[in-house]
């Protein structure tokens, strides 16, 4: 196909972001770019396109329809704790930094009220799959 081929759509409005498809397809390239050569800085500047591209722009929609799926939560949960470090929000920044901290900012509010219900030397909350549980302290 040729960039002349290309015929833009008839609707003046765009197609709106389905976050689940964005966080799928940036889980993807994530793994994908992990299995190739990391010289330099060229894997965190890979990661740092993807989630400024795609995991952001997902993160944003999630935001704007202020709700989230079992999926959705599912997706944010894999992508926070295999990716993001801490020299990735650095190379991030703070406007996108704001918006990762916008989306996990109800779970946290969700785990310290637990934590407060609960022994805190006995159990701790832990986000999994799709929503806040209580798991053992020793749970690693």
């Amino acid at each position: 196909m040729n960039l002349a081929d290309f015929q833009p759509s008839n609707s003046a409005t765009p197609t709106p972001i389905e976050p689940a498809s964005w966080m799928r397809s940036a889980l993807l390239s994530l793994a994908l770019s992990e299995k190739g050569p990391t010289k330099n800085n060229h894997a965190l500047l890979r990661k740092q396109f993807v989630f400024s591209n795609c995991v952001i722009q997902a993160f944003e929609a999630i935001l704007s329809a202020n709700k989230i799926t079992t999926e959705e939560a599912r997706l944010v949960d894999e992508l926070i704790q295999t990716y993001l470090c801490d020299d990735l929000l650095l190379a991030l920044g703070e406007d996108y930094i704001s918006v990762i901290h916008r989306l996990l900012m109800p779970f946290s509010e969700a785990v310290e009220a637990r934590k407060a219900k609960s022994k805190p030397s006995a159990r701790m909350a832990v986000f999994t799959e799709f929503s806040v549980t209580d798991a053992p302290v020793n749970f690693v």
